[in-house]
């Protein structure tokens, strides 16, 4: 065809736009969604027992105005912003499919809202603070303000949260609120980040122990982000040493957890130094919290534990292929022993997360963990995935922001104010808007275990 008939055709274009975004934590469809109201949401619990007991009466009616270890917690939600603003000029752009793919403000909440749950996954495995994993940064000379750094050699895991446009604090601890230096995200390739550091730093403030945590997590000594599991079942310093005694008697929503660990703290088991196969710690930590009442039907470990521990379980296909009539994995050696000591498979209760940190991996009861907040949690913590089924959210379009201009408040989630005046017209600004705290509210139904050798960021914390 001569050249310059090609003016006549048109380019054609796809009517769908692709989601490119990982996917987010499968554990959020399994956990229970609670709305409040109020300053704390408090529930007891009872951790000892009460009177006295035994087989001459006169002695139990001796101790019968005892009273056992009781507790009441008061969980204050934790928040999770998110912001984002679009013009009237793009609004006008993009108001139908002969203009744009999609709205302009459709694509940008749509990200926001991801950034958001990928932030509350890493909250789910953390404490409040928004930490994630160990820097592993030890740079030769000193780092300028609006210098290009490079990290490398983190943790899978870690990557799932690291996006370009994210900023993350490095920090020489969890707990601590003094920021080293604040670096923002450009390139997030394999297990590397390419960030600019939004300050000076020199060498020597900076340690491969440092932690990075999701950037303004903290106001002051306060932690921010909901709390997750590491704090309702800490595993810090092993649960051993003086560190260990300072940490649990430290009051949590209100209560001393010194007098009944296992209780209050959830069952622990800890494999770290012990060289064994990774179903071996999840078989010895199933059998405690099995003991303690749970009928533990959720096992969480990250993905990484879980393809190493399927190969040693001999499955019957490849990791990725479904063999069971519940679309998880099947074995064929071993599940005589396994049923024999603990009456169910546990390998159909078990849930990959790419977010869990390699070498941590829990069991819970899946009626004694769930998000409680005054947010719409079923809209924040919709990741658009049936349980632990592979895939992401596909985008959609959602009118519910730009169809009510200037609405205090949108299923209760979404906020719209106006923005600035630019060139290009009045803003609009959208915050997302998420405020709650993954509970769990029988910790002595639940637990966690470290697998052998494991770097576990929470295992290694002082404090």
């Amino acid at each position: 065809m001569a050249n310059e008939m090609l003016n006549v055709l048109k380019e054609w274009y796809g009517d769908k736009v692709e989601s490119s975004l990982f996917r987010n934590s499968p554990i959020f469809g399994k956990i229970g969604k609670e709305r409040i109201e109020g300053k704390s949401y408090n529930f007891p619990a009872l951790a000892g027992f009460n009177g006295g007991v035994g087989g001459d009466y006169t002695k139990a009616l001796a101790n019968a105005a005892k009273t056992g270890a009781t507790a009441q917690f008061a969980v204050t939600p934790g928040q999770v912003f998110g912001a984002v603003s679009f013009s009237a000029k793009e609004e006008l752009q993009s108001k139908t499919n002969r203009g744009a793919f999609c709205r302009i403000a459709d694509a940008k909440l749509f990200t926001s809202f991801d950034q958001i749950q990928k932030v509350l996954a890493t909250a789910l495995y953390g404490r409040g603070y928004g930490e994630v994993c160990r820097s592993g940064w030890k740079p030769a000379s000193n780092v300028a303000s609006g210098e290009s750094v490079v990290i490398s050699s983190l943790p899978e895991y870690a990557m799932m949260t690291f996006v370009p446009g994210m900023e993350i604090d490095v920090k020489s601890d969890i707990t601590s609120s003094a920021v080293i230096v604040t670096l923002a995200i450009t390139e997030a390739n394999g297990n590397a980040i390419t960030a600019i550091a939004k300050g000076a730093v020199t060498s020597a403030a900076l340690a491969t122990s440092n932690v990075l945590c999701v950037a303004g997590a903290m106001n002051g000594a306060e932690a921010l982000l909901p709390m997750g599991l590491a704090g309702w079942l800490p595993n810090v310093a092993k649960r051993t040493g003086a560190n260990w005694t300072s940490y649990v008697k430290t009051k949590f929503f209100s209560v001393d957890r010194s007098a009944n660990q296992d209780a209050l703290c959830g069952a622990y088991y800890d494999g770290s130094a012990v060289n064994e196969e990774k179903k071996v710690a999840v078989q010895k930590l199933l059998r405690k919290v099995r003991r303690q009442g749970s009928k533990a039907d959720i096992i969480l470990m990250n993905d990484e534990d879980w393809a190493n521990m399927s190969t040693n379980l001999d499955t019957t296909n490849s990791y990725f292929t479904q063999t069971s009539s519940k679309a998880k994995k099947t074995i064929n050696a071993g599940v005589a022993e396994m049923t024999a000591a603990f009456s169910t498979n546990f390998i159909e209760n078990i849930i990959d997360d790419p977010f869990c940190p390699v070498g941590r991996f829990y069991i819970l009861d899946s009626d004694k963990v769930k998000f409680v907040g005054y947010s719409n949690a079923e809209k924040a913590l919709d990741t658009g995935i049936a349980g632990n089924e592979p895939g992401s959210k596909e985008f959609t379009e959602d009118g519910s922001a730009s169809d009510k201009p200037y609405a205090l408040l949108i299923d209760d989630i979404l906020t719209l104010q106006p923005g600035t005046a630019g060139v290009d017209g009045p803003t609009t600004v959208v915050g997302i808007n998420v405020y709650g705290s993954f509970v769990i509210t029988n910790p002595a139904k639940c637990g966690v275990g470290n697998f052998y050798n494991t770097d576990d960021l929470q295992a290694l914390a002082t404090a």
